[in-house]
């Protein structure tokens, strides 16, 4: 995999244009949860794309860390 798209939704519509932004690359892309992704997943990724809400002029916490 050259790319994987890491999300956090709260409410499912990061994680819709995740998905279409995965459906776009192609077969060199994946999509994970924040909460389901190993750190030991992005080992050789080329390109790695977060995606998430913001919260008052922040990301979400959980990518945060």
């Amino acid at each position: 995999i050259e790319t994987s798209i890491i999300f956090h939704s709260r409410y499912g519509a990061t994680r819709e244009i995740a998905q279409l932004i995965t459906h776009g690359i192609g077969d060199s892309a994946e999509c994970y949860s924040i909460d389901k992704i190993k750190t030991a997943s992005l080992s050789g990724c080329k390109r790695v794309i977060l995606g998430g809400p913001i919260y008052a002029g922040k990301i979400s916490g959980k990518l945060q860390r």
